[in-house]
């Protein structure tokens, strides 16, 4: 394809793939994924999966070009393996992305990724997937990307990129609390990691073999293009230290060429993929985005 053939009818466009839940291992073996594209004008991206009274549900960002953002939507999962349309839950005047749940003292939590907003936000839910409210603005004034929480212990650790100069790839700082609604600290060797290969947040962290593995984001190639996971050596209120143990490349689907969540549950894996698309409405789309920019 020609270069203005690309720049004019072809996007990157993000799309989500589930499997049933297999042992963990390492390298990564990544065959037998169901793929959900999403239709022209829209992306599918950062997937969660959550179980739920027994049903279980995809919760992901939708990204809708001609509105020039993101919001969050879902999917239900049957026993066949076979989804639902996706649904919109929760939309915002700024770009939603990232729905990091988690479930805590028996309820379900949502902190989606609201860097557009210069806030890090806490969302409950008391009519899981449907319904959302805002619990608490958990911080403010930062341009934090990807916030991912561990509970270990009693002790509440997020972690998340936070932009300070226009780089939302290199810098991964950590935060701790007694509490999810307390203060949160910041930890001393912030940031803890500075490397563009593996700092920003791909997905829950998790125990596999009894050590602490935190998924990172590879960006050296291009944005998202692949997942380091990462083995979490020291993780305390003074030191964090992690070193690499695998590498999780977006050579498992033909023609795709980024990979930058990994999610799981009891029932499903889910991850993320990238490839380019033709679309021959993406000049009219790209001026409805920017006609609606100019109007918000």
């Amino acid at each position: 394809m020609s270069e203005l053939f690309t720049r004019l009818f072809v996007h990157p466009q993000w799309f989500i793939a589930y499997r049933t839940r297999r042992p963990f291992s390492l390298p990564y073996n990544s065959t037998g994924f169901t793929i959900m594209k999403p239709d022209p004008g829209k992306f599918f991206a950062d997937p969660f999966a959550v179980t739920y009274n027994n049903r279980t549900y995809l919760i992901f960002e939708e990204y809708l070009f001609e509105k020039a953002k993101g919001v969050i939507s879902f999917v239900e999962i049957d026993a066949a393996g076979n989804s639902s349309k996706p649904q919109i839950v929760l939309e915002c005047d700024y770009h939603l992305s990232y729905p990091f749940i988690f479930r805590w003292n028996e309820k379900m939590y949502m902190i989606p990724e609201t860097v557009a907003n210069s806030t890090i936000e806490l969302y409950s839910t008391d009519n899981f997937p449907y319904e959302w409210k805002l619990e608490k603005v958990l911080m403010e004034g930062l341009k934090a990307h990807d916030t991912t929480i561990w509970i270990s212990d009693g002790q509440f650790w997020m972690f998340a990129i936070i932009d300070a100069s226009n780089e939302p790839y290199s810098n991964l700082s950590i935060f701790y609390a007694d509490n999810l609604f307390g203060n949160w600290t910041p930890h001393p060797q912030n940031p803890v990691i500075s490397d563009k290969s593996k700092a920003r947040p791909a997905g829950n962290l998790f125990i596999h073999e009894g050590v602490l593995i935190r998924p990172g984001q590879n960006s050296i190639k291009r944005y998202g293009h692949s997942i380091k996971f990462n083995k979490v050596v020291s993780l305390t209120k003074s030191d964090y230290q992690e070193t690499e143990l695998s590498h999780f490349t977006p050579d498992w689907h033909p023609g795709n060429l980024c990979t930058h969540t990994y999610n799981f549950n009891e029932r499903l894996e889910v991850i993320d993929g990238m490839e380019p698309r033709i679309d021959w409405l993406k000049p009219y789309r790209k001026l409805v985005s920017k006609i609606h920019k100019l109007r918000n």
